[in-house]
């Protein structure tokens, strides 16, 4: 899969405004947010205070990964308390998997996407092949949103890793939101990680981009 192939992928699976504004109001649910982008995992192995998501494992790949690109750390972060799991069914036929968890009460929605098989990117190289990604995110917002306002773009360091970094102002259909997307690459694994605040409140989005950021690890 070529890095414009990978990334244009992703930008297909952006939430959109209308979604979470209809997952936000929906009731959450009374079970806790729970296992990963892979197979389900009993509740007892997801922390008793906050739920967690996790990459699917590179076994999972379409495609082989070498020995060393299977070892790497995976990716892993805590979902915040007040989360409910909306996640969709899980199609086992699919190289793609979507976990999305939202705040019905502070209508907040928290999306992690993993796109398996995709060719391994040197360490050297990572801040490059991430910045290939920004054309085809804007190119997705603006197809989706009457406005997009970015406010930042940029490859920074979470745990350690490499993430691409763009934070946007959207509108669609008179509703506003504040989005943040995180998009970064382990091994053979794309993951982005996206955040919607249904509101202009700058404060509380900024206060959900801080606790997620904190929470993410490769492990």
């Amino acid at each position: 899969m070529t890095p414009l192939m990978k990334y244009s992928l992703v930008a297909l699976m952006l939430a959109g405004l209308t979604a979470c504004d209809n997952a936000a109001t929906k009731p959450a649910e009374t079970k806790p947010a729970e296992a990963s982008t892979a197979a389900a995992q009993p509740a007892e192995a997801a922390p008793a205070a906050d739920a967690e998501a996790k990459a699917a494992p590179a076994a999972e790949a379409n495609t082989p990964a070498p020995a060393a690109q299977a070892a790497a750390p995976s990716f892993a972060m805590k979902i915040p308390k007040g989360f409910a799991d909306k996640s969709p069914a899980a199609n086992e036929k699919s190289s793609s998997r979507a976990r999305v968890f939202v705040n019905a009460d502070t209508r907040q929605m928290i999306t992690v996407t993993t796109v398996m098989g995709v060719e391994p990117v040197a360490d050297d190289k990572m801040k490059a092949s991430l910045e290939q990604a920004i054309p085809s995110l804007l190119s997705a917002y603006k197809k989706q949103y009457s406005t997009v306002n970015v406010s930042k773009k940029e490859v920074m360091t979470l745990a350690d890793h490499a993430f691409l970094h763009l934070d946007a102002a959207l509108k669609q259909n008179e509703k506003s939101a504040l989005n943040t997307t995180l998009l970064t690459q382990q091994g053979v694994q794309l993951i982005n990680v996206q955040l919607m605040t249904m509101s202009d409140d700058n404060k509380a989005h900024e206060a959900l981009v801080k606790q997620v950021t904190s929470q993410i690890t490769f492990r």
